[in-house]
C-alpha cells in the first residue's frame, strides 16, 4: 500500500482504501502487550488488509468499594 492510499484509509477508516467501499468485514480483534490486530475483508472487491490499533484513552472507570 502506497503512502497517499494509506493516509486517505486512516483519514476515512470506513472505506476501504482501494475501491472505496463501505462493504467492511472486520475478523476477531486480537490483543497482545500495547497492540491490538484486526484482519478486515473488503467484501466490494476483497482486497484485504490488517488494521493495527493502540491504546489512546480510558474512560468509565469503576473502583469498588471496599
Amino acid at each position: 500500500m502506497d503512502e497517499a492510499t494509506r493516509a486517505r484509509y486512516l483519514a476515512e477508516p470506513n472505506l476501504c482504501p482501494f475501491c472505496k467501499s463501505n462493504d467492511l468485514e472486520g475478523g476477531a480483534v486480537t490483543v497482545d502487550d500495547r497492540h491490538a490486530r484486526q484482519s478486515i475483508t473488503c467484501l466490494h472487491c476483497y482486497a484485504s488488509w490488517v488494521d493495527q490499533y493502540r491504546l489512546s484513552d480510558i474512560t468509565d472507570i469503576d473502583i469498588p468499594e471496599k
